[in-house]
């Protein structure tokens, strides 16, 4: 009786699936699209998944072929992928542990304890390891814990989201001064409608600003702009500090203060900021009058928008996108040289790209109806990846698009800043001034109307965290330029020199399409990246 309940323990045991592999490896992408669903969407996840699953399929089948015995195999299947995806994170705190310490090719010392660690485990499974089964039948109970807090994340964020669905538009009550019936007769002739590009410099700092804190003379391209009959507002502010605060309010012509009160001060959920980007009023507005909307992949969720008429991207589902860059970074594969050295690449690529691109949009498409063109340039803002003169500048950190405290926390330090960004900027203004005349020359009739602005200014002397910490004279004075071809019916556009991105779009609307929207306060407001909707009013600080 004894031995016949022995073989049917061994016989039980023997019938234990084999799921932790699969857990282990996919509970790290899942986990961190959890915690990003306000940031990325599903679709960018998926490679990320597909190659995944296919490195425990291939590792756990050799594994089996050498070891013969599929439950140590997937032992240590379990343990190379759960080493592997932790060593981003690891990677992270032993250098916080140590950041007050000298410690040579700090790197390399983890990824050998790393390395030590994991033959240990391996001589260990084959050598002392018995009872597999009941390892087996642990693993699979802690990996399917693991698996059902994803999903369970993964539902509230969905839940969440969809109780976030109001707070993509303002209010009924919001801006009713301010409405105008965009369907109506378009005062313009059909033909004359301009076509329209709307190009950010994300983090472009003012000209006055760039004299005092880089010692940087920025005046030739002023001067650039103003021969070309640009009006350069002189005076120029963001409305807000951060990139998608920013864009959503300048893409709808409106302040977006209504979302403090939902999602709420307390949110820090994205998801509203990146819907009203994607589906702005800008672009329904000229949709109804007939035009189409091109934009150019960014890298970079939030303003990289896909569903458009044109979507211009360097190459088609070649790079790494932004989901991807997070999850590398937090792998083994962080600690090598090629990967972030491709994640810089990439970088590189779609700037260049879009400056290539833009005097060729309306060259190539002759035909097509009138265009709003929007291309979000990620520089001069960091990573520094360019010289003066357009070299490649080499990092040896991760590819991280981090500013303001963030930068020195991941990046480098001030005096990097120093160097890196009035560098990066002249060869970006250098790209800017051969995109623009590149784009009226392919307007001999009908000239296009022109913005060239940046989202907030440069982030040297940026805080994230405190207000108090900030300079916020540097983080919102702004380039702000408008190159508005006259009207034969009309007199000059009603430019300013204290113009704020809220109101590019009214005025150039009013102007060209008679649509009678009121001008708002040229308000300035900081928030932090922890409470982005808890708007603090500073119009009244700056300049002071």
């Amino acid at each position: 009786m004894k031995n016949k309940k022995n073989d049917n323990n061994c016989q039980s045991k023997s019938k234990i699936l084999l799921w932790h592999p699969w857990f282990f490896a996919l509970f790290p992408p899942l986990s961190l699209f959890a915690h990003n669903m306000d940031r990325v969407g599903f679709s960018s996840v998926l490679r990320t998944l597909v190659l995944t699953l296919s490195g425990v399929l291939l590792l756990t089948g050799l594994l089996w072929l050498v070891l013969k015995d599929i439950k140590k195999a997937g032992i240590i299947s379990s343990s190379f992928f759960l080493l592997f995806f932790s060593y981003g994170r690891l990677q992270d705190q032993v250098a916080w542990w140590t950041r007050k310490m000298v410690i040579p090719c700090r790197d390399v010392w983890l990824i050998l304890l790393i390395i030590v660690f994991q033959i240990f485990l391996i001589w260990w499974v084959i050598k002392k390891v018995k009872d597999v089964g009941e390892i087996t039948t642990i693993l699979n109970g802690v990996g399917g814990v693991l698996i059902g807090l994803c999903i369970f994340n993964m539902a509230a964020g969905h839940i969440r989201g969809l109780g976030l669905k109001e707070s993509y538009s303002p209010p009924a009550e919001a801006n009713t001064a301010n409405k105008t019936d965009s369907k109506g007769s378009i005062s313009m002739a059909v033909d004359n409608r301009p076509d329209i590009y709307y190009i950010i410099l994300d983090g472009y700092a003012r000209e006055d600003i760039l004299r005092q804190l880089y010692g940087h003379d920025n005046s030739a391209f002023m001067k650039f702009l103003k021969e070309r009959e640009f009006y350069v507002a002189e005076d120029a502010h963001s409305n807000y500090c951060q990139t998608c605060l920013s864009l959503s309010s300048s893409l709808n012509f409106e302040h977006i203060s209504y979302l403090s009160q939902k999602p709420g001060e307390e949110s820090v959920d994205q998801r509203p900021l990146i819907r009203l980007i994607h589906d702005n009023k800008v672009r329904q507005f000229l949709r109804e009058k007939g035009y189409i909307f091109v934009s150019f992949a960014t890298g970079y969720r939030a303003t990289e928008i896909t569903d458009g008429d044109m979507f211009m991207t360097p190459q088609k589902g070649g790079m790494i996108n932004e989901f991807e860059s997070l999850f590398l970074n937090t792998t083994l594969m962080s600690g090598l040289s090629f990967i972030s050295d491709a994640q810089y690449r990439n970088h590189r690529q779609r700037i260049l790209y879009t400056f290539e691109e833009l005097p060729n949009i309306r060259k190539n498409n002759p035909s097509a109806p009138p265009m709003m063109v929007f291309a979000h340039i990620i520089s001069p803002h960091p990573p520094f990846v360019f010289d003066k003169d357009g070299g490649e500048m080499k990092n040896s950190r991760k590819f991280v698009l981090a500013d303001g405290n963030d930068f020195y926390d991941m990046l480098g330090d001030r005096q990097d800043y120093i160097r890196g960004y009035p560098a990066q900027l002249e060869f970006i203004t250098r790209k800017a001034e051969e995109a623009i005349d590149g784009i009226l020359a392919s307007y001999p009739d009908n000239p296009p109307v022109i913005i060239v602005q940046s989202d907030h200014g440069s982030g040297m002397e940026m805080s994230y965290k405190e207000l108090e910490k900030s300079n916020i004279n540097e983080r919102f004075s702004i380039l702000n330029a408008y190159y508005l071809p006259p009207r034969e019916d009309k007199a000059k556009a009603p430019l300013y020199s204290s113009i704020t991105p809220a109101n590019s779009f009214r005025v150039v609307f009013n102007h060209y399409f008679d649509a009678n929207l009121e001008l708002l306060p040229d308000k300035s407001y900081y928030s932090t990246a922890q409470n982005p909707y808890r708007f603090i009013d500073v119009s009244d600080k700056i300049n002071k």
